[in-house]
C-alpha cells in the first residue's frame, strides 16, 4: 500500500513540475515576457509545491530514508517563497526571477520523482542516476538565486509599508540563506560522491571475506549490521523484544546509536548475559558474511 502510494505521489508531483516546464517555454516561446507566465502555471506551481509538505511526514514516519532535518529545510526555503512572496505580491509574479525559480525547481525535481519512481520499481536508468546527482550543481544555485530575488522584491513592492513585521521576518530568513544554501549543496555533493562510488562498485565483485547481498542485490553493511546486532539483542536479557525493535526500526541510519546503547546497557546486566549476546552476534557474522574467490 506505501509502495504504491510513493510511486503515485511521485507521478503526480513530477507530471505538475513538468507541465509547469513546458507551459513556461511555451508561453515564453509564443509572448516573449514573464507577464504570461503566473497566470499560466501559478495554479500547478503552487499546488505541486505545497505537496511537497508530505515528504516531511514521509521522512519523519520513515516512509523515506531522507534525513528529516534536510527535508525540512529544503521544502520549508521553497515554501517560504511561494506562500510568503509570490502569491501575495503581483510584483513578484511579473519579474523574471519567476522563470528561475519554475525552470530551476521544475527541472529539478522531475529528475528527483522520476529517480524516486524508478528506485520504487527497483532499477534507475542511468541518465537519471546521472542527472540526479549532477544537474544541482548548476539548478542549486540558479534557483536559490531566483528564490533570493522573490523574497527582495516582495520586500520592497509589498511587505515593508503592508506589513512590517513579516518584512522583518522575511530579512532574518534571507540571512539564514548564507549558512544554509553552501550546506545544501555541499550535502548534494556528499550524496553524490557516495551514490556513484556505490553504483560503480556494483560492477565488480568483490574478492575476499565479503558483505552478504540484501534483497535488492546491493552489498549493505547496514542491513547485515542490524541483523547481528538484533541476533545477539534475542538471546540478551531483552529477548525477543529488544531484537524486534531493532528489526522493526524504520530510520536505522539515524536512529541505530539508541539500540547500541540498549545493547550495552543489556550485557551489562551480568557476566552470562555479556557472554551469550557476544557468542549469539559472532555466530550470526559468521554465518552472514561470505568468502568470494575467482577460480
Amino acid at each position: 500500500m506505501m509502495k504504491a502510494y510513493l510511486l503515485l505521489y511521485n507521478a503526480a508531483c513530477g507530471a505538475g513540475w513538468l507541465f509547469c516546464i513546458v507551459r513556461t517555454l511555451a508561453l515564453l516561446s509564443s509572448e516573449g515576457s514573464v507577464g504570461s507566465i503566473y497566470a499560466g502555471v501559478g495554479q500547478v506551481l503552487v499546488i505541486s509545491q505545497t505537496a511537497m509538505l508530505l515528504e516531511i511526514w514521509h521522512s519523519l514516519f520513515g516512509l523515506v530514508p531522507s534525513p528529516v532535518a534536510v527535508v525540512i529545510l529544503q521544502v520549508g526555503s521553497r515554501i517560504f517563497v511561494v506562500w510568503g512572496a509570490l502569491f501575495w505580491v503581483p510584483a513578484c509574479q511579473q519579474h523574471w526571477s519567476l522563470v528561475l525559480i519554475v525552470m530551476s525547481w521544475g527541472i529539478t525535481e522531475v529528475v528527483r520523482y522520476a529517480f524516486y519512481f524508478c528506485s520504487l520499481l527497483g532499477s534507475v536508468p542511468y541518465p537519471i542516476f546521472w542527472l540526479r546527482y549532477s544537474l544541482f550543481m548548476v539548478l542549486y544555485p540558479t534557483g536559490i538565486t531566483g528564490e533570493i530575488l522573490q523574497v527582495l522584491v516582495a520586500m520592497g513592492a509589498h511587505w515593508k509599508v503592508a506589513n512590517p513585521l513579516w518584512y522583518r521576518m522575511c530579512l532574518i530568513i534571507l540571512l539564514l540563506y548564507v549558512p544554509g544554501s553552501p550546506g545544501m549543496i555541499g550535502n548534494m555533493l556528499g550524496n553524490r560522491k557516495r551514490s556513484f562510488k556505490k553504483r560503480n562498485a556494483g560492477k565488480e565483485e568483490p574478492q575476499g571475506v565479503v558483505w552478504p547481498k540484501t534483497k535488492s542485490g546491493d552489498r549493505s553493511s547496514m542491513a547485515t549490521n542490524r541483523n547481528i546486532l538484533a541476533a545477539a539483542a534475542a538471546v540478551g536479557p531483552g529477548a525477543m523484544e529488544a531484537a524486534a525493535r531493532i528489526t522493526e526500526e524504520k530510520k536505522w541510519r539515524f536512529a541505530y546509536k539508541k539500540h547500541m546503547l540498549d545493547h550495552v546497557t543489556q550485557s551489562l546486566q551480568s557476566p552470562d548475559a555479556c557472554l551469550a549476546m557476544a557468542r549469539a552476534g559472532l555466530e550470526a557474522a559468521q554465518t552472514s558474511f561470505r568468502f568470494l574467490r575467482e577460480g
